[in-house]
């Protein structure tokens, strides 16, 4: 290569080209002193004026031509050995470093990675920054890209400029690299089959562990292979990464076995420690779950309302909705539930039905969570009136006896019975008449016959309230009108063949 003579000689002097250069390093050089440039914070006219001498350089470069008879720009034939490997030892440093610029035009990049760490290790400096270019750019097999400063810094002055402009390469490489394996990422990841693949654009793409373990862990979720999946979640979560730690507890709870349970209750720890609110769900999960070392249903409930608290401000959020609708059919399955806590459960049941229309169950929840609140307030309707049908007899008897004290004082009464009342009249309602259903379940209709719509139903044993109307129909049955609420404002009509 003719680059020490004639018109190029202060050239190369500038920029630091040598007789062991070819095209590919001597752009290098240029590119090099130019982002050295660039990096500076403040640069004076002379940077300036070498910045736009180094642009025009790159252009000549572009154009210049290299000799191919020169001993040093191909790869020493004479040095080879017949299998097409070569005897280090048989060459010289400068050979040995033009080598291996050999191996890399031609992207055998193992043998020049081979070659220029013999000659780094025997002092050569500058082949230090062909392995910190072979790393920075993904080429070495097994080592970060993030190791390339430590070969630059050990490169000399070459190896400095080369330091300064990295971060800016850095930036600008992954960049370029987003843009042009972006969509192949995303098919990859979505497809989750071609592992050797994935790995191989993410090393072309030079992005850091972060970006890396997150799209692994994509990969690998897609493939279903949860085991590498979990390892690249725990990875993430280990370097703070917080969603990664709420989707490592999601795969527990999916999971649902013991020891995945476990697991999941170890990562609670780790969202309360972050003051996350996902840990109460998470938490409430694993105590309902029937897998669970602690299966405890009101545990859960008291876990799932806290996370609810936390959250009113995203009560159409996915998991807000499963929170309410556990919520609800662990309070309707609790048969000591009373009026409030029933109460409650609808609202929850209500909240779900108004973001989900289309959740399973939920409509038949509601209306299951209806009838069994008419039961409840009915019980404590007769409850209260017992009570206070009992207080009225109290009453009355402490009026008798102060009536017949009275009367005794006077002269006027004798013997033990005295006035006392030979029968106490009962004044707890019972001359209304209470219809029993005798059949599982019972329609209730808007009007006396089957034509008319059910608006509710009953159970055997449910009991109601007779309005004392009742009505014949053609076939001869017997349809009785029936209060549906404790006010007595809502009535219905039942068949005699479902009460007695």
């Amino acid at each position: 290569m003719s680059v020490s003579t004639g018109r190029w000689t202060e050239f190369d002097q500038r920029y630091g080209i040598t007789a062991f250069d070819d095209k590919l390093t001597a752009t290098m050089k240029v590119t090099n002193y130019y982002n050295s440039l660039l990096c500076k914070t403040e640069k004076t006219k002379a940077d300036n004026e070498n910045i736009t001498r180094a642009k025009v350089a790159l252009m000549l470069l572009k154009d210049r031509s290299f000799s191919s008879n020169g001993r040093n720009t191909t790869f020493p034939l004479s040095s080879a050995n017949q299998d097409g490997t070569f005897d280090v030892s048989r060459l010289t440093s400068d050979k040995l470093y033009v080598a291996a610029v050999s191996f890399i035009k031609n992207e055998k990049f193992a043998a020049a990675r081979s070659a220029l760490t013999d000659l780094a290790g025997k002092g050569y400096g500058k082949a230090n920054n062909l392995l910190g270019y072979l790393c920075e750019n993904g080429l070495l097999e097994g080592v970060d890209r993030e190791h390339a400063p430590e070969f630059y810094r050990k490169g000399g002055d070459e190896g400095r400029f080369l330091l300064e402009g990295y971060e800016n390469r850095q930036s600008e490489m992954k960049k370029e690299a987003g843009q042009k394996y972006g969509s192949q990422l995303e098919e990859i990841k979505q497809a989750g089959q071609d592992a050797a693949e994935l790995e191989s654009i993410l090393s072309r793409m030079g992005q850091g562990d972060e970006f890396n373990f997150r799209t692994k862990a994509e990969f690998y979720r897609n493939a279903g292979e949860n085991e590498q999946y979990e390892y690249y979640l725990r990875e993430l979560s280990n370097r703070g990464d917080e969603d990664a730690t709420v989707a490592l507890a999601n795969l527990y709870l999916e999971m649902n076995t013991k020891q995945s349970l476990l697991k999941a209750e170890d990562v609670v720890k780790t969202l309360r420690k972050k003051g996350n609110s996902y840990a109460d769900f998470v938490q409430g999960s694993c105590y309902l779950s029937e897998k669970s070392s602690d299966h405890n249903t009101d545990k859960a409930l008291k876990c799932f309302k806290k996370y609810m608290a936390a959250n009113k401000d995203a009560s159409t959020s996915e998991k807000y909705v499963i929170a309410a609708n556990y919520s609800a059919w662990i309070i309707f399955n609790d048969p000591k539930a009373g009026v409030s806590a029933l109460e409650e459960a609808l609202g929850y049941a209500t909240e779900v039905k108004r973001v989900k229309p289309g959740e399973s169950g939920v409509a038949r929840l509601i209306n299951d969570l209806n009838i069994r609140l008419i039961h409840e307030k009915s019980a404590r309707s007769k409850k209260l009136l017992k009570l206070a049908a009992f207080a009225v007899i109290i009453l009355i008897i402490i009026g008798l006896v102060k009536f017949r004290s009275g009367k005794s004082s006077t002269g006027e009464g004798s013997g033990s019975g005295g006035l006392l009342p030979a029968e106490i009249t009962d004044t707890t309602g019972d001359d209304v008449h209470m219809f029993t259903v005798n059949v599982d379940a019972a329609n209730i209709r808007s009007g006396p016959g089957k034509a008319n719509g059910v608006i509710a139903s009953g159970k055997r044993g449910d009991s109601f309230a007779a309005t004392g109307n009742e009505e014949k129909t053609s076939g001869g049955g017997i349809w009785y009108e029936i209060y549906l609420d404790e006010s007595k404002t809502k009535t219905g009509w039942v068949s005699d063949k479902v009460v007695e």
